[in-house]
C-alpha cells in the first residue's frame, strides 16, 4: 500500500464527489468492506505530490468516529480533514464557510428533575492547521478553485457542535439547549464530536471545514435550491487550498508556511519589547530568547531600532514582518528550527475557548467535583 499523506473524511456522497474533482490519478481502494474509499494525488506548493485517501463515512457521530478510527489505522496519515455541509447557527450565513476551532457534543449530559443538564463535551482541533487556514481565509485565493462565483463567501472560525438529531428549527428543545450551553457555536452538524474523538490523542493533525447550506430555519427550502451542492464545492476548494499550502515533508512532518512562522516570531519579539503588545504564550514558552537573539542579529539594525522605539506602529509591524519572512526564507535551518519549536508547543498544550474564557487541556490541574468556567458553563468530573 502506498503511503497516504492526507485522509479526507466526508459524511455524504456529494461531499465525497466534490473532493474527488480536485484529485488526479483517482483509484478505487478496497481497504474497507462497507465504506466507499478512493485514493488520488494532489500537487502542493512545493511541487510534491500528496497521496490522499477520501473516505465516505456516512453521517452520525458513531459512524464517523468508527470510520475515522479504521481509516487512521489503515492509512496512517499525517493530516486528517473532515469536510462537508453544516447548518449555520451564529454569524455565518448561506454560502459561508466555518473552520472549527473545537468540537462540541451538545447531547452530552443527563436528564434531571429540572430538565436536561448539559455536560459540555469539548475537543480541540489542530492549532497549526487553523493558523494556516486563517492565512488562506485572509488571502481569499481559495475562491478561484471553486470555478464558481464565490466572492461573497466569508470564512469564520469557531466551535462546531454536533449531535445525532438534526436541528431543523430554532423553536426546538435541542436548539434551546444549544443556545444555552454552547452559545458561541457557529454551526451544527452530526459528525464533529465523533471525528474529534477518533483523532484525539492520535499522532495526526486534524481539522474540520464546513460549508453553510442552511440556517436551521427553512432548511428544506434551502436544500431544495441546491445549496448543499454549492457549499460542498466551496468547502472542498478551501480544503484543497489548505493542502496546497501545506509543506508535508517526506518523513510526514509538516512545515508551517513562512508567513505563519514569521507572524509567530514577530509576536515573540514584540512581547519582549512590549509585553502588553505581543502574544504572551509565544513570548514565554514557544520561542526562547536565544533563538530570538539569533534572528535579531540577522535583521537590519535600523528596522529593529524603529520597532524598539515605537512597538505600537502598525506600519513598522508590517515592514518588520516582511523582513522576518525574508530572513527565514534565506536561512532554511533557522526556519526548520523555528518550526520544531512551535510544533513542540502545539503538541504540549492546547487552548480550548469556551464563552470567551480559556482553559488548558493537558495541564496538571486536577478537579474534584464540579467547577464553573465561563458564564454558567459547568464542567463535571466524570
Amino acid at each position: 500500500m502506498m503511503t497516504i499523506d492526507v485522509l479526507i473524511c466526508t459524511p455524504l456522497a456529494l461531499e465525497f464527489d466534490a473532493v474527488l474533482r480536485h484529485l488526479s490519478d483517482v483509484k478505487e481502494d478496497n481497504s474497507f468492506a462497507i465504506l466507499r474509499c478512493k485514493t488520488g494525488v494532489f500537487q502542493n506548493k512545493q511541487g510534491r505530490l500528496l497521496h490522499i485517501a477520501v473516505v465516505e463515512t456516512e453521517p452520525s457521530i458513531a459512524k464517523v468516529s468508527a470510520a475515522t478510527s479504521k481509516a487512521l489505522a489503515t492509512f496512517k496519515p499525517s493530516v486528517v480533514i473532515l469536510t462537508g455541509i453544516a447548518g449555520g447557527v451564529k454569524d455565518a450565513q448561506l454560502g459561508d464557510l466555518v473552520v472549527a476551532t473545537e468540537a462540541f457534543g451538545y447531547e452530552h449530559g443527563k436528564e434531571t428533575d429540572g430538565g436536561f443538564a448539559g455536560r459540555p463535551n469539548v475537543l480541540p482541533y489542530d492549532s497549526q492547521l487553523i493558523k494556516i487556514a486563517k492565512n488562506i481565509a485572509e488571502e481569499g485565493v481559495w475562491k478561484k478553485r471553486t470555478g464558481l462565483n464565490a466572492q461573497g463567501s466569508k470564512v469564520f472560525f469557531g466551535p462546531i457542535a454536533s449531535g445525532d438529531k438534526v436541528i431543523a428549527s430554532n423553536k426546538t428543545h435541542l436548539y434551546e439547549t444549544l443556545k444555552k450551553q454552547y452559545n458561541n457555536t457557529l454551526a451544527v452538524e452530526m459528525e464533529a464530536i465523533g471525528f474529534a474523538r477518533a483523532v484525539y490523542g492520535e499522532d495526526v493533525k486534524a481539522i474540520n471545514i464546513r460549508g453553510i447550506s442552511d440556517l436551521l430555519v427553512g432548511k428544506a427550502e434551502a436544500d431544495a435550491k441546491g445549496n448543499q451542492e454549492l457549499v460542498t464545492q466551496y468547502a472542498a476548494a478551501f480544503v484543497m487550498e489548505l493542502l496546497f499550502q501545506l509543506n508535508i515533508q517526506e518523513n510526514q512532518t509538516i512545515m508551517m508556511e513562512t508567513k505563519t512562522l514569521a507572524s509567530e516570531l514577530f509576536q515573540a519579539i514584540l512581547h519582549q519589547l512590549s509585553p502588553k503588545g505581543g502574544n504572551i504564550a509565544a513570548g514565554n514558552s514557544a520561542i526562547p530568547n536565544n533563538f530570538i537573539q539569533k534572528v535579531i542579529a540577522l535583521v537590519s539594525p535600523s528596522s529593529y531600532s524603529s520597532l524598539r522605539q515605537d512597538p505600537t506602529d502598525e506600519d513598522i509591524h508590517g515592514a518588520f514582518k516582511i523582513e522576518l519572512r525574508g530572513v527565514l526564507e534565506e536561512n532554511k535551518q533557522l526556519k526548520e528550527e523555528l518550526n520544531r519549536l512551535l510544533e513542540s508547543k502545539n503538541q504540549g498544550t492546547t487552548t480550548v475557548n469556551i464563552t470567551g474564557k480559556n482553559i488548558i487541556q493537558g495541564s496538571t490541574i486536577s478537579v474534584g467535583g464540579n467547577f464553573v468556567q465561563g458564564d454558567g458553563v459547568k464542567f463535571h468530573k466524570e
